[in-house]
């Protein structure tokens, strides 16, 4: 019993060194439909000048439980992209459309705004009950289904891209869903989907919806920089003792 409950324990600390904790891993799992952004290069930036990026993909995927994942599709969500910084900062930008899945003329990019307390700017909305500023991912009047067969289909909605504007350390990106609360029923869903056949049209903050886990953006000196800031704390504790 006391090794079950010792890999229980060590089971929960992997999860809290990933940034995950149990509950949200098992909702992960669990979501019929996960947005997620996936980095297209490396997130570690090494002395980087001001401009430079990190392009991530923005993807959303569909559970397929009937091993055919032709009744599966993607339909819309609203969304705002945030960070969450130490020390390291960057502007978030509006979303660039994949035009061979989203329809350009439902779909929003998004504002960009500063939407916490820190100096560096994110995307999305000031009011869930107000559709201006959210980024609307949407296929039009029709879903865009899976190719058929096994697996959970993926589908590339866009790009959006972190410009390094200033500090060292990390910021965390990722999506976050626009939550309406307020209106009919209706109006509060802003989250359409197919799973197995099944039509969902949801609130953002359904248990059949997640988001996947934040993105570190890693910004470090270059390492002569971190060498000579070595050699300096050296020298100091030296005199110190002298």
């Amino acid at each position: 019993m006391m090794r079950e409950l010792f890999r229980k324990r060590m089971g929960l600390a992997v999860l809290a060194g990933l940034g995950l904790s149990a509950a949200a891993a098992t909702s992960a799992n669990a979501a019929l439909l996960t947005l997620e952004l996936r980095p297209t290069s490396s997130t570690t930036l090494v002395s980087p000048a001001a401009g430079a990026t990190v392009t991530f993909n923005v993807f959303a995927v569909v559970q397929n439980g009937d091993a055919n994942s032709a009744n599966d599709g993607f339909q819309l969500t609203n969304n705002a992209l945030t960070s969450i910084d130490s020390g390291a900062l960057g502007d978030l930008s509006p979303v660039t459309f994949n035009t061979s899945v989203l329809d350009a003329g439902t779909s929003a990019a998004g504002t960009q705004m500063n939407r916490d307390a820190n100096p560096d700017q994110e995307v999305g909305g000031a009011d869930p009950a107000v559709v201006t500023g959210w980024i609307t991912l949407s296929t039009g009047t029709t879903p865009k289904f899976g190719p058929g067969g096994a697996g959970n289909p993926e589908f590339l909605l866009g790009t959006t891209t972190w410009t390094y504007t200033g500090g060292t350390g990390s910021t965390n990106v990722n999506l976050e869903m626009r939550v309406r609360t307020s209106g009919n029923t209706i109006q509060q869903q802003t989250v359409k989907y197919n799973s197995d056949g099944v039509a969902h049209s949801e609130r953002g903050d359904n248990a059949n919806i997640a988001v996947g886990s934040p993105v570190t953006v890693n910004v470090v000196p270059e390492p002569a920089a971190l060498g000579l800031l070595g050699l300096g704390a050296l020298a100091g504790l030296r005199r110190r003792r002298a």
